[in-house]
């Protein structure tokens, strides 16, 4: 056991020194969870302990009709909670901080961006949205990058925008697309991440997904 030592703590130091200088990648869950004409929401999938940074992280977007659009998410988000980027026509700087007014009447943090970001949608388009990127930051002097990806596709499908990801399609959502409030429905329609018993269904395929009332800011209703 003794002559064994020295022989452990050299691989242990080894070991350290290599964590030091190289670091480690955490995959997180932050997920896309709802898409509206003018907004759209992620959510972070994890305990509520856990705190992810958004620097580093981008919102991409791109419809069959050619219009894309890309913006670096602020500030950070805490597990469980809720992040919507939204247009707002009173705002015409860059994009910013802010809060989001949901159905309810609920304030959900975000980043406000100028109308006209997300382009003009019309039923028939075919479009991707991504949230992917890298945060960095250290535990205990050891540098951690923090890595997420996740991608969802709706519409017609052949001609689906590439945008990169992983996302599994068997045409479920050919038809979906989110819809403006009307004289006999006062919420809007919107392509929702689907949350059985509460929490995000995540197997990165468009059968997680299905078109439901607005719900910004909470779980999809089943």
């Amino acid at each position: 056991m003794i002559d064994r030592l020295p022989v452990r703590l050299t691989v242990l130091v080894a070991a350290a020194a290599a964590l030091l200088a190289g670091g480690c990648t955490v995959h997180r869950k932050l997920l896309i969870t709802e898409v509206g004409l003018t907004a759209v929401e992620v959510h972070l999938a994890e305990p509520t302990g856990q705190v992810l940074g958004l620097r580093g992280v981008f919102l991409e977007y791109a419809n069959s009709s050619g219009s894309a659009g890309r913006v670096e998410l602020q500030g950070s988000i805490v597990g469980q909670d809720y992040y919507v980027v939204f247009e707002d026509p009173n705002h015409s700087g860059p994009p910013a901080p802010s809060s989001y007014t949901n159905y309810y009447g609920r304030f959900v943090d975000g980043l406000v961006v100028p109308s006209g970001f997300f382009g003009t949608l019309t039923l028939g388009q075919s479009l991707s949205y991504r949230v992917s990127g890298e945060h960095s930051r250290s535990v205990l002097f050891i540098p951690v990058t923090d890595e997420v990806d996740d991608v969802v596709q709706f519409g017609p499908q052949g001609v689906r925008p590439a945008i990169g990801g992983v996302f599994h399609e068997d045409g479920s959502l050919a038809n979906d697309f989110p819809r403006a409030a009307s004289s006999n429905q006062s919420q809007q329609r919107t392509v929702s991440r689907k949350f059985p018993s509460g929490a995000a269904q995540d197997t990165n395929a468009e059968s997680d997904w299905s078109t439901e009332p607005d719900n910004f800011g909470a779980p999809t209703p089943p």
